[in-house]
């Protein structure tokens, strides 16, 4: 039996699609009280290219966090660029008058219509229930709480609903000239849109390949040229601008790190993500040389279980495509394709980030759909309810996990003490706490996590300083 046999009616469609913003809303909805946190204090807060209100040049001709106060802030964020954001942000910064809860409302929102986009799209290849079941998923999915928690992430969020945004319309074009030239350049328009939110939809065409290919199943010789030649156009113009905007000389996480231990760490990093995929908990605000370090040994327990772990992926990938299973090869290949721009083919910042997980846990999404569709189809009744409690109660925890991420999330001090709880490793949350603590007369708190940094790296300054700090206001205190 097809699974696209038994179609609901239109009320049905309507009332699932506004179950999946309903359920993006909820899980996000503690998220409102929330306060600025992290990056967010430079980039929206206090950024005074958002208080006078940007110009062109402004927008189109500086790089991300261009007048950011502090000199490692400009360093950090001189080789990106993200016009869509720092636009959004101004609008916003006018409305809000900076009020987080504004910023926090639109970041639910994008998310909400992302997760909906979500559902239209995998109607197009999955049966009803399928569909839903994906969707939800992508709605409550705990992976997601950092690009929707923090503010500044929100170009995260831009890129995952404009490149789905590209792919639905890319896969619902009319037929005829007139229908495919509109959804053309409607594609083209997406995707520069989704380059201005945020560098890693690069690959956005290799995802209108991959729907060609797998999902509407055409070959090789016969793709639309003209299509991906319009869009390598696009790329390239972009990457010129790019390049004329944005300077090199940012940090890069592995600086004089020979690139048998880059590989390696990788090849780790990408079984933390399928980890992270089916089970995400503990999650981590920023993955630093004291969580994560390169590799040193290459038959380390890490590097070993991340070799295993590519290998045993391309090999499914590759057997989904000799299957000719169009879904599951559609699924599987997105995941390591939308994870190009941040392998460290070109050095970027981190190591790994759960953000980067936003636009690829579309395919994993899909493919939980795709196995549901394939339970509820076959005979059984017992199956078929066990497969839907089993559903429910993953849901269930991922919109747990959610709602808990959103307390971490709340303020800086609570992202730092969470992270501490969950990674006790955490070098640059220690010392962020200790100084919150010390700038709130804690000072015993914060000697406490400042040994706690020097434990974990006791060659850096750092720490010292801020013990020294904490007695000095100990001392003061005394004196008192």
């Amino acid at each position: 039996m097809s699974l696209m046999s038994r179609e609901p009616s239109r009320r049905i469609e309507i009332a699932a699609a506004i179950l999946v913003l309903a359920a993006a809303v909820a899980a996000y909805a503690s998220s409102l009280s929330n306060g600025f946190v992290g990056d967010d204090h430079y980039l929206v807060e206090n950024n005074p290219l958002l208080e006078r209100g940007p110009g062109f040049s402004d927008l189109f001709l500086k790089p991300w966090g261009a007048e950011a106060s502090g000199e490692y802030e400009r360093r950090m964020n001189q080789g990106y660029y993200r016009p869509l954001a720092v636009a959004l942000f101004a609008i916003e910064h006018r409305l809000w008058d900076g009020n987080p809860l504004g910023h926090h409302a639109v970041n639910v929102l994008l998310h909400a219509v992302t997760s909906l986009l979500v559902f239209w799209f995998a109607r197009r290849f999955l049966g009803f229930k399928g569909a839903l079941a994906a969707s939800l998923l992508f709605a409550l999915h705990a992976v997601h709480s950092e690009a929707v928690d923090a503010v500044y992430y929100r170009t995260t969020l831009l890129e995952g609903l404009l490149c789905i945004a590209a792919l639905h319309v890319h896969g619902s074009t009319e037929p005829g000239p007139k229908g495919r030239l509109r959804g053309h350049i409607l594609v083209m328009l997406l995707y520069i849109l989704a380059l201005f939110g945020k560098e890693t939809a690069f690959p956005l065409p290799l995802y209108l390949v991959l729907y060609d290919l797998f999902i509407r199943r055409i070959r090789i010789a016969a793709l639309d040229r003209t299509r991906y030649a319009g869009l390598a156009l696009m790329a390239i113009g972009y990457v010129v601008l790019r390049g004329h905007v944005t300077s090199s000389g940012s940090i890069a996480y592995f600086a004089g790190v020979p690139v048998w231990s880059v590989m390696l760490t990788m090849s780790g990093v990408f079984a933390l993500y399928l980890r992270l995929l089916v089970w995400p908990h503990p999650l981590c605000a920023f993955y630093e040389w004291s969580i994560l370090p390169p590799v040193d040994d290459p038959l380390s327990p890490f590097a070993l279980l991340g070799l295993a772990a590519v290998t045993g992926y391309l090999v499914l990938a590759a057997g989904a495509v000799v299957r000719k299973a169009p879904v599951l090869s559609f699924g599987l290949w997105l995941l390591p394709i939308s994870l190009l721009p941040v392998l460290h083919i070109i050095p970027i910042l981190n190591v790994a980030a759960e953000r980067f997980l936003y636009m690829g846990s579309l395919g994993f999404c899909l493919l939980v759909g795709l196995g549901f569709d394939a339970i509820m189809e076959r005979p059984g009744r017992a199956l078929r309810y066990a497969a839907i409690t089993i559903l429910l109660a993953y849901l269930l925890v991922h919109a747990a996990l959610t709602v808990r991420r959103n307390r971490a999330w709340a303020d800086d001090e609570s992202l730092y003490r969470a992270t501490i709880q969950d990674h006790p490793r955490s070098l640059s949350s220690r010392l962020g706490l200790g100084r919150i603590l010390l700038l709130r007369g804690k000072a015993n708190e914060a000697i406490e996590q400042a040994k706690g940094a020097m434990a974990i790296a006791p060659d850096l300054e750092a720490p010292r300083q801020l013990e020294h700090a904490a007695l000095e206001a100990v001392r003061n205190q005394e004196r008192k």
